[in-house]
């Protein structure tokens, strides 16, 4: 009952609300009448069109003020009970309405009429030239009476009509104003916030700028307000690039500073990265200025993921410190900017720079209990156990927290190395003391581990005891293999793996390895190694490619890729990458069945034997390096096919089969030429995207429904099914695994497979940093718990 008394009580409430408001009408809202209404009304007073007419019968028992507009059309403005509310609105409408409407007759219609109305009467101080300025006019100019009133203030806002124009952005009426005055205006009155025309302009557009700029203000143009601010400070703050380009042109002075602002450069990078950019273009000393007051550079400013980006690509110095001994990057973690912590990171800031405490932005991060920030920071190389000044570790320092998501803290640095204190201090405890056992807490769920992975773990070891113990006296140069799976975005996995192994190494992955298989985002990543790129930079671009290609829906505008890929591989083709052999893989998807294509850098085992091929294939001095990796990377339904190209991961997610039937062909061609001895692979390392979380399958049939309960049913197993395929076409893990290790243990050839556990299934096409960065760590916490069989690939590789 409680339900329905409620409903009845909403119901009568909207009602009477409904009935009260058709009867309360604004008294200033513009109304049109009937002529017939007022004939029998007394006028009380007249000027002009405006008649304000006495007390009426029945309904119309106020005073009304009336218009009478064009047409015959008869318009109320204001209606009261009080004559002296009625000619208040009287008097403010005298000297403006008449004047408005004779040089305007659009005016007189209703819409506009109260528009004007409505300026009027929350203006009451301004005049009809302040109005007339507000909608620009310029017929209002031809009477010379009328030019005498633009540079007179209102009492208010001691605003003038030319402050009006210039706050609307009407540029012409502006120059029409200039011309009509001969040069005689006086424009440098400011009003009562101490605004000048140029404050307004500079708000407004370039055109009114530009337009000020043949009044000769060149004093009014670095003028300040009551806040101390010029107008070039207020174009920033509106971040009005053009506009701070027009003032510059027009002698706009950046180094004027107020006092809580700061300098020009200073607010522009604060609020816009538009306009840092127009003044940073046009005065390229300002990147390297430091504030006086705290010692800072623009980066140092920098507010967002877009200021920082255009600041690091004008040239500022990326690792410059302030008086504090601060980087940009200790600034942003201080400030919980983690977007422009991703940012400085991704641009290549150095995580582990101290300030003049000794804090590295890991220990501030530390300090504010931020995680993602420490993940980020961890995951782009900061030293996870370095001490500041006081001998204290991030580990030291969260440890001794004691807050809520302290436990999540401490397994973050826990899980990838953080060491406990070396020796007890009074300020030690469990989380960080030589003797305590607290290691925090993970916050991911526990995976449902596959039903054989206690037999697979076996298999591991016996395989690589058995491969490694016959390779023992021999060298493995000329069958070292490195593999690269599929996955789109989260190619960000195998960078991170492969950093640390470089690491280990010592010098660049891409120098010990002799075969180089890649598929789709692996195939992209292994051609921009052999290109010459880092693995730090492959990051940086891996970072810039999901911020610049996955635009909008999908599926994405291919050519943002390949504008992208044509930028980072230039005109190189396939033959002019020297050292390891690629092998690259598409899908020639014009025919049924489909086949395996393989992008190379070398010539293929068909063309050795000079037989022809009925392919798309080029030699590798005709393909172009970015077509090769536009090819590869073609996912249906996230890019257009590249002409009969598709995905390699249709066929081949996990290329290491398949390069090692590449060697194995390529091998035996060259002994039946004679070519020379040819080495089998000796070493296969597997290098996965991650492994998705097992999830549990309702219902995976699909039949011929009977009823609805049945389709329902059938729309759940289908949906299931489609998923099932998708995957299993694009599979990557489990069986293919299988297969890989045992031809490898068959031909003693060592194999490693290496893939992290991903609490969430991270989408191809993800773009979101907060999803990525746990990503990554999760990736380098793999990495921690499997270091073994990292070092034991270096060492393999260094044999």
């Amino acid at each position: 009952m409680s339900f329905f008394s409620q409903l009845a009580s909403a119901v009568a409430t909207n009602l009477v609300n409904s009935l009260t408001s058709s009867n309360t009408i604004d008294p200033v809202k513009v109304i049109e009448v009937s002529s017939s209404s007022l004939v029998t009304r007394s006028v009380c007073k007249r000027d002009q069109c405006l008649v304000l007419y006495g007390k009426g019968v029945g309904t119309n028992a106020g005073f009304e003020l009336i218009m009478t507009g064009s047409r015959d059309k008869v318009y109320s403005l204001c209606r009261s009970a009080e004559v002296t509310y009625v000619e208040h609105h009287f008097e403010m409408a005298r000297d403006k309405l008449p004047y408005l409407t004779r040089i305007s007759i659009e005016l007189c219609v209703l819409p506009q009429l109260q528009d004007v109305w409505s300026l009027i009467t929350t203006n009451p101080c301004w005049t009809a030239a302040h109005i007339v300025a507000h909608y620009g006019l310029q017929e209002g100019l031809k009477e010379p009476s009328f030019l005498a009133l633009l540079c007179i203030s209102d009492e208010s806002t001691r605003m003038t009509p030319m402050h009006v124009a210039a706050k609307n952005g009407k540029a012409d009426f502006i120059k029409a104003a200039i011309a009509a005055m001969s040069g005689n205006a006086q424009f440098d009155a400011k009003d009562a916030k101490g605004n000048t025309v140029y404050h307004y302009a500079a708000m407004a557009n370039k055109e009114t700028v530009e337009a000020l700029a043949f009044c000769a203000l060149d004093g009014t143009i670095n003028s300040r307000n009551k806040e101390n601010l010029t107008p070039l400070h207020l174009a920033c703050q509106a971040d009005k690039p053009d506009c701070v380009k027009a003032l510059i042109a027009a002698g706009a002075n950046i180094n004027v500073a107020s006092n809580e602002e700061g300098s020009i450069v200073q607010t522009a990078v604060a609020n816009s990265f538009a306009c840092a950019k127009e003044i940073l273009t046009a005065f390229p000393n300002q990147l390297h200025v430091k504030d006086m007051k705290n010692g800072g550079t623009p980066l140092h400013w920098a507010t967002t993921k877009e200021v920082v980006l255009a600041l690091v690509e004008l040239g500022c110095s990326i690792d410059a410190r302030n008086f504090s001994g601060h980087t940009a990057l200790h600034v942003m973690v201080q400030r919980d900017r983690f977007e422009c912590v991703v940012a400085l990171l991704t641009c290549g800031a150095d995580p582990n720079l101290v300030d003049s405490s000794g804090n590295s932005p890991l220990h501030l991060a530390s300090s504010s209990a931020s995680l993602l920030i420490i993940q980020a920071l961890l995951v782009f190389g900061s030293d996870v156990n370095i001490l500041n000044d006081r001998a204290e570790s991030p580990r030291h320092i969260v440890a001794g927290r004691g807050s809520s998501s302290g436990p999540a803290l401490l397994y973050c640095l826990h899980a990838v190395g953080a060491k406990r204190c070396s020796q007890k201090t009074p300020k030690c405890v469990d989380g960080c003391s030589p003797t305590g056992k607290d290691d925090g807490q993970s916050s991911c769920a526990d995976q449902i581990p596959r039903s054989r992975h206690l037999f697979d773990a076996m298999l591991h070891q016996v395989c690589q005891h058995s491969a490694t113990a016959n390779q023992a006296p021999k060298s493995i140069v000329g069958g070292r293999v490195l593999c690269l799976d599929g996955g789109g975005i989260r190619g960000l996995i195998l960078i991170q793996m492969l950093e640390a192994l470089e690491l280990i190494l010592g010098g660049p992955v891409i120098q010990h390895f002799d075969w180089i298989s890649g598929t789709s985002t692996g195939g992209i990543l292994s051609l921009a190694l052999a290109c010459g790129k880092s693995v730090r930079e492959c990051k940086s671009m891996y970072f810039r490619f999901k911020d610049q290609v996955f635009i909008g829906k999908r599926p994405y505008n291919a050519d943002f890729l390949e504008g992208f890929l044509r930028t980072e591989f230039g005109e190189r083709t396939m033959a002019d990458i020297t050292g390891p052999k690629l092998f690259v893989t598409a899908v020639i998807a014009d025919m049924i069945p489909a086949d395996l294509h393989i992008f190379r850098n070398y010539t293929s085992p068909q063309d050795l034997l000079s037989l022809p091929e009925a392919t798309v294939s080029k030699k590798p001095e005709e393909q172009m390096v970015w077509q090769a990796a536009r090819a590869s990377g073609a996912a249906p339904t996230y890019f257009r096919a590249f002409g009969s190209f598709l995905d390699g991961g249709l066929i081949a997610n996990n290329p290491t089969l398949d390069v090692l039937t590449e060697i194995q062909e390529y091998n035996s061609v060259m002994n039946a030429l004679g070519a020379g001895s040819s080495t089998p692979p000796m070493l296969v390392v597997s290098l996965g995207t991650g492994c998705k979380p097992t999830e549990q399958v309702t219902s995976i049939d699909v039949f011929r429904p009977e009823g609805l309960i049945d389709a329902a049913r059938l729309a759940w197993g289908a949906s299931a099914f489609l998923k099932l395929l998708v995957e299993q076409v694009t599979s990557t893990d489990r069986r293919v695994v299988d297969r890989a290790r045992s031809w490898c243990s068959m031909i003693g050839c060592a194999y490693f497979r290496l893939s992290p556990c991903l609490e969430k299934d991270i989408p191809l096409d993800e773009t979101r940093n907060e999803q990525l960065i746990p990503m990554l760590w999760e990736t380098k916490a793999f990495i921690h718990s499997h270091s073994a069989d990292f070092k034991k690939i270096a060492q393999l590789l260094k044999a």
